[in-house]
Parts: C-alpha cells; structure tokens; sequence
C-alpha cells in the first residue's frame, strides 16, 4: 500500500533532514576547532618547554639538591636533574616531529630538528666515540647544531608560507621581518658558542657562560614557536581556514587537497582580493 504524504509529513521531513544536516555541520565545526586547537597548544607546549627547561634546571636543581649553577645544560645529564634535561629534550623533540608543517621541505626540516633534540638527550657531553670522524666536535654537540639550523631553516624559508594569506602588507612585511630575525639569531647562537668554546678554556661543570648562552638560544627558538601561534591564531588563521576549505569541496562534491595547496589556494585567493582592492582604489583615485 502506497504511502500517501501530506503536506505537513512533507513539511516535517523536509525539517527533519535539515536537523540532521545542521547537527553534521555542527559537528565537523567542532571537530575543526577542536583539531585547530589542538595545534595551537602543541606549538604553546613548545613554548612552554622551552622557556621554562633552563630555569627548571637551575632553581629546582638548586633548591631540592643543593645543586649550583653547571656551566652549560648538557651537563645537567650527570647530576640529579638528569631526567628533566632528558625528559624536555624528547618532549621538544617529539612535538617537533609529530607537527606537520605546511609543505613537504618543513616537515622534512622539522623532523630532523626532531631527532635531533632527541638525539642530544641520548649522546653524552663529553662521548666521542672512535669511529666519529673530526675531534673538532662530538655526536652531542653536532645534533645541537643540526637542531638549530634545522629550526633557522624553518623560520627564514618557510614561515613565510602562511604569510600570503595576511592581506595587509604592513603586517605581513612585520611577520617576514621578524621571521628573518629569529632565523639569523637562531643559528647565530650555536655557532658563537662553539667558537666560544674552541677559544676560551671553560670547565663545562663551573664555568657558567655556556649556560647563559644555551639559554638564550633556547629562548629564541621558543620565541619563534610563540609569534608562529599569535600570527596563525590572530592573522592567518591557516589551519582553521584550511579546513573550511577542503569542508567547502567535500560539500560542493570535490576531492579534498593536500594542505599545501590548500595553502596556495587560500594564498592566491587573497592576492586576488588584495590587488581587486588595490585596482579599485586606483580607479576611485582617478575618477576622484
């Protein structure tokens, strides 16, 4: 028996599959901001960490085993801090390898950081095995170095890659600059660190310059992580934007992209937007 429908069971079901649509929609919402914020508090337990493992260091030691102030924070793995300097190092490095950057080359770049910082935690300061090549530096202080110039590499190449989707230039020229600062400071610091070793005779338990020195370039890498979360949550909003994106194909029935070219997407779409308004401004100019 066929089932006859009035209008108001038409009515209903019409309300019934909007309900259903609107939940969904608030739904993969939620899952969107929850995804996005998870992001942000990974690139905040950076932060965190970073600013925050040099003074644990020093006051904790200082104040639970009378411990004094060593002469860099490697030499922490041989006292009672041990497990804090080993514990922030794979911390810092198992975020920086399960964050995914925006393009193929920063994660790349990321995941060598990654390992690298872990990598410092495991190889002791003064181990120099037979087998390494130069005496010049050892295993520990190598992955050090690769650490800080993977994150330099980071910041001046690509940083600037969710920058296009900021349409004041102002503030976008800011961002790149700052950027580039941190980049040339980031680097800068382990080189004037290793050549401060080769050139001054420092005992790396009593001598407290290496410290300092670690933790101001600690502090520069945490600082890069603090202004890449303020400029994705405040400016760019990448990741949140991203995802409306590839929403707005799976709804229009598109195959979803890979997040790089969603970037590039969204980026083009605002340089388009930024010269429409700079062409309209022209010709307002002119009829003016």
């Amino acid at each position: 028996m066929a089932v006859q429908f009035t209008e108001t069971q038409a009515v209903r079901n019409v309300k019934g599959r909007w309900r259903r649509h609107s939940r969904k929609s608030k739904d993969a919402r939620l899952l969107r901001k929850h995804i996005t914020e998870t992001y942000t508090w990974l690139r905040f337990g950076m932060v965190g960490i970073a600013f925050m493992l040099p003074w644990v260091l020093w006051g904790v030691g200082q104040a639970l085993f009378d411990q004094p102030l060593l002469g860099t924070m490697s030499a922490y793995y041989y006292s009672p801090m041990r497990d804090v300097f080993v514990g922030g190092l794979w911390a810092i490095g198992t975020f920086l390898i399960l964050y995914k950057g925006y393009s193929d080359h920063e994660e790349l770049a990321l995941l060598i950081a990654g390992v690298s910082a872990i990598l410092v935690a495991l190889f002791p300061l003064d181990w120099q095995p037979a087998w390494f090549p130069t005496d010049a530096i050892n295993p520990h202080g190598l992955c050090a170095m690769l650490l800080f110039l993977c994150i330099s590499y980071v910041c001046w190449f690509c940083a600037s890659d969710t920058l296009g989707l900021i349409r004041c230039r102002e503030l976008k020229e800011r961002y790149n600059r700052i950027y580039k600062a941190l980049a040339i400071a980031i680097v800068a610091v382990p080189i004037a660190t290793w050549i401060f070793v080769q050139v001054a005779d420092l005992s790396l338990l009593r001598d407290t310059q290496l410290f300092w020195l670690e933790t101001i370039g600690i502090s520069i890498f945490g600082s890069f992580w603090a202004v890449k979360s303020y400029e994705i949550q405040n400016h760019t909003q990448a990741e949140l934007r991203t995802f409306n994106l590839q929403a707005q194909l799976e709804s229009d029935g598109l195959q979803p992209v890979p997040l790089e070219t969603s970037i590039e997407a969204l980026t083009t779409i605002a340089e388009e937007l930024e010269s429409s308004e700079q062409a309209a401004t022209l010709e307002q100019g002119a009829a003016a």
